[in-house]
């Protein structure tokens, strides 16, 4: 289940949607990345990874990032590239379903390579999700303070 999630800083106003995860068209939207990445739509990179590993896999869920030159947040799909642990047994059924979730990458597979993702205003390169959080708040980029939740949905 996905999730987007309004944050306020309170200190200076700025404001931020942020989403993570994916809804219920997530094996289709697997496939499809997958897919691309395989086609070279993600970059040679991610083309070379799964010409090397066949039976890797790719984080096809939404995330979020930080552009320190801009100071913003940006949401983006993660792309990052696993390959199976030893003895994944779990990969049959991730083969045959036809797409791997973020539990089962957690689960059963071994991170290979973050995809390297870039700010669309300046090309810097983000600084990704899970860095921003003080005791669980997510901090400001233009001031450092922290951010309150004010509104948010799920996604199914």
């Amino acid at each position: 289940m996905g999730q987007t999630r309004i944050y306020k800083c309170d200190t200076c106003g700025y404001e931020a949607e942020i989403s993570e995860g994916i809804g219920g068209l997530f094996p289709v939207v697997y496939k499809q990345t997958l897919q691309d990445a395989k086609d070279g739509k993600l970059g040679e990179e991610v083309r070379q990874f799964f010409a090397e590993y066949p039976d890797g896999a790719i984080n096809a869920e939404d995330t979020f990032g930080l552009c320190e030159q801009c100071r913003e947040y940006v949401c983006v799909t993660d792309y990052s590239m696993y390959v199976p642990k030893e003895g994944n047994e779990h990969q049959k059924f991730c083969a045959d379903a036809g797409y791997v979730t973020s539990e089962d990458l957690r689960k059963h597979y071994r991170l290979v390579r973050r995809y390297p993702h870039q700010c669309e205003k300046c090309n810097t390169l983000l600084k990704m999700n899970g860095r921003f959080r003080h005791q669980g708040k997510l901090c400001c980029p233009k001031c450092g303070q922290d951010m309150n939740q004010t509104g948010g949905l799920l996604r199914d």
